[in-house]
């Protein structure tokens, strides 16, 4: 029937597209260059053909190309720090690659400054984007799941509700996720705690590893990740987009909308509003439903605009609610079930489809409010943030009693944080410097039952990074962060009030050199150290965790993590492919992780299993290697291989909870008798393989069986006059595989879940 309903789609979407229309099948390639004819990539690049708006990032030689244009006049607005915006006008089609020539800003002239992304500055990072049309593919599903498709990311998962993501096998607060340039604080409780961000706000995703992640955090050891919304203020008058689709393996629907608004005669201003709302059903292995596994979210946010020659101001509000429901069948009343239950690896409880959450859930608000301050003065950028977030998770556990106020949860957490930033970007003495101030204030709370303390906590930060061209071939970056953060908790011991104070500090470098060997070879090494303070819960934690549906135990006296690290980049490009590898090493001085430990914990709400806070020495390497490639003009193909390993040097043990190595290719076909519509069609397999990499007592079940899961997706664009119309179908398990992966902290009680035909759409105004 599935296979049924999917012919009738694809036939559909085939047929809507049947006809003529103008040919859509250009190439557009240029250059982006200064004055003294020196290429600039990582240029930011905008453009624009009637209510279709492109983007695009200059690559390591300068050079950008946009593919599958209709003939017709196209604007080209281009953004770097340092030099003057300028707009192109360009007619499709050319044969000649275009030369953009940028200048210097020069302290006496007017600029027009849009918005510019701090990455646009430094060249020997790692750093991965996602663009719209990436994302497109991709609605409907978490920012998680979209980033999986990055080489080196991964993602640890609680069952199928609940999922963040890894980098370079690192996750939780290693890795530093900022959405419209604010840090988001939704680690302190756990590393279950799913991000609180609107997919549908993100025209852009980067992932950033390497020495760029000195700016954002001593702590972004993993990397960054930094999603972006389009910029306000593109175009005049009235635009945006409409978002619709559907999920068959739990029946999820969703809808968002995007409305943006220029005032034609007051061009200074700009307004957006956009909301999104979600809802999904129990989840389906190939075998059984997941009792409970169902979600509902609904998001707003809204933006406002007012530039001058110099200068803009910039405030944003978001809001994101979900309810989750937590798999009934983790929460088991004994031992011996318990037992049999991982042994057996067979659920303890199953249930038909059902849209209802029960008991055991989660209600998360996460409410965000920024305003931003730009300023060119004194030959420099400076950027001004003040930022407010509020946290708000309520843990419903399986036996959560109603009062006279309606069902009380076991417990709640409420986490306020207020950050304040400064940033400039300047040219002095042949350096590019960024340099930048930052302090926050958090206060956390609780009611209900114990799990982590009530805390205040203060850090402030400082770091200097610059930088240079030391010849044509050469580019060299350097940084430097000094990092204090002071967290006093509150909490009873032997019924007395206690409120220990820790303070941690520490300086962090980190330098890196981009060499450019000749027109095809570009390689990239950097190095320094990292610093990261333990979280409250690393620290603290003493209780059952119904989120992971397991006891957590910190560790009072767990010392900051510090790590040396060594990284290598290269990549080469002949002709229509590329070839890239990525390696990276860490070595730890105290690496803090979480260890399952035997026996299980029996308490009056059931039995668990149990895991510790711990810290040792730790070597951590790995590496990601791939390859792209044009067969030729309408075919794409791309395979990609990641691993990653880590060692307790103080055990001689293998580091538990480490991604497994995986595979991944994947094909495309741009249809020639559609190409005017864009039409394309594409399958992917991806091999994860058996973690071996593991102590057998080191947990209560041995690793699950490596798997492959098949997919296929088809993509086409209908334009409708000045509108446009993007169709996606996809359907990831094509085989309805069954399998447990090994980062998914439920695969104790359930399979993985199993195939899953989605099917979009967005209209574009």
């Amino acid at each position: 029937m599935r296979v049924l309903l999917l012919t009738v789609l694809l036939s559909a979407v085939l047929f809507a597209l049947k006809g003529s229309g103008q040919s859509c099948n250009y190439t557009l390639s240029g250059i982006v260059q200064d004055t003294s004819g020196a290429v600039i990539p990582g240029a930011l690049i905008h453009m624009t053909h009637h209510e279709q708006h492109l983007h695009a990032t200059t690559d390591s030689a300068g050079a950008f190309s946009f593919v599958s244009l209709c003939s017709g006049t196209y604007i080209l607005h281009i953004d770097y720090v340092g030099y003057q915006h300028k707009d192109f006008t360009i007619v499709v089609p050319t044969t000649l690659p275009v030369k953009c020539e940028l200048q210097l800003q020069q302290a006496a002239k007017a600029v027009v400054i849009e918005g510019i992304r701090e990455t646009d500055v430094f060249h020997s990072s790692y750093n991965t984007v996602l663009t719209t049309s990436d994302l497109r593919s991709q609605r409907g599903q978490t920012i998680t799941e979209m980033v999986q498709q990055v080489p080196g990311v991964s993602m640890l998962s609680t069952g199928s509700t609940i999922s963040k993501p890894v980098v370079q096998g690192m996750y939780g607060s290693r890795v530093l996720l900022f959405h419209q340039g604010v840090r988001l604080e939704g680690q302190q409780w756990g590393n279950e705690h799913a991000p609180e961000v609107d997919p549908f706000l993100a025209s852009q995703v980067e992932v950033i590893r390497g020495a760029q992640s000195i700016r954002y955090g001593a702590d972004a050891i993993g990397g960054v990740i930094l999603t972006s919304a389009p910029p306000l203020g593109l175009q005049s008058g009235w635009h945006g987009s409409l978002y619709t689709g559907y999920f068959s393996n739990n029946r999820l629907g969703y809808c968002s909308g995007v409305i943006d608004y220029q005032p034609q005669k007051i061009n200074a201003l700009a307004f957006r509003a956009q909301g999104t709302i979600r809802r999904a059903g129990n989840s389906r292995t190939p075998d059984y439903y997941l009792d409970n596994t169902g979600l509902k979210e609904y998001n707003f946010s809204w933006a406002g605009q007012y530039k001058w020659k110099t200068g803009k101001v910039e405030v944003n509000y978001s809001q994101f609610n979900t309810v989750l429901g937590i798999f009934t069948g983790a929460h088991i009343g004994n031992l011996t079930d318990l037992q049999q239950v991982i042994q057996s690896g067979s659920p303890y409880l199953t249930a038909p489809f059902s849209y209802t959450i029960g008991n055991p859930k989660q209600d998360v608000t996460h409410e965000t409010w920024s305003t931003a301050i730009e300023q060119y003065a004194f030959k420099s950028k400076w950027h001004l943030q003040y930022s407010r977030q509020y946290n708000r998770r309520a843990e419903y556990d399986i036996n959560s009693i109603t009062n006279d106020f309606g069902l009380r949860p076991a417990l709640q957490f409420e986490l306020t944080t207020q950050t304040v930033s400064l940033k400039q970007f300047t040219s002095f003495a042949g350096v590019r410097w960024n340099n930048g101030l930052w302090y926050q204030h958090q206060k956390n709370t609780y009611e209900g039952r114990y799990f982590i303390p009530n805390f205040i906590s203060n850090a402030a930060a400082l770091y200097v990074s610059g930088e240079r061209r030391l010849s044509n071939r050469t580019t060299w970056e350097f940084g430097g962060r000094i990092d204090l953060k002071e967290i006093t908790s509150y909490f009873y011991q032997n019924q007395q009030l206690v409120a220990p104070e820790r303070i941690f500090v520490s300086p962090v470098v980190s330098t890196g050199v981009q060499v450019k060997w000749n027109t095809k070879s570009i390689s990239k090494l950097w190095m320094g150290n990292s610093f990261r303070a333990p979280n409250v819960n690393e620290l603290y934690a003493d209780g059952v965790h119904h989120g992971v549906a397991a006891v957590e135990k910190g560790s009072p006296d767990l010392q900051a993590e510090q790590a040396l690290n060594l990284s290598l980049h290269h990549t080469y490009t002949r002709n229509r492919y590329t070839v890239f590898a990525h390696a990276y090493s860490y070595y730890f001085f105290n690496y803090i992780y979480l260890q399952p430990v035997q026996p299980p914990t029996l308490t009056i709400r059931g039995a668990f299993p149990t895991f510790e806070y711990r810290q040792a020495k730790t070597v951590y390497w790995g590496f990601d290697i791939g390859i792209r490639d044009s067969i030729g003009k309408d075919i794409t193909w791309q395979s990609t291989w990641s691993s990653v390993s880590a060692r307790n040097l103080d055990l001689e043990e293998w580091v538990p909870y480490i991604p497994s190595s995986r595979w991944m290719t994947q094909i495309q076909y741009l249809l020639p008798v559609l190409k005017k519509w864009n039409c394309s069609v594409g399958a992917n397999v991806q091999v994860v393989f058996q973690k071996e990499q593991v102590e057998a007592e080191q947990d209560y079940m041995p690793p699950p069986a490596g798997y492959a899961l098949s997919g296929l997706q088809t993509n086409a664009v209908l334009p409708i006059g000045k509108q446009t119309i993007h169709f996606n179908i996809q359907v990831k398990n094509l085989f309805n595989v069954v399998y447990r992966d090994y980062l998914d902290r439920f695969r104790y009680y359930h399979d993985a879940v199993g195939r899953n035909v989605q099917f979009r759409i967005q209209y574009q105004f």
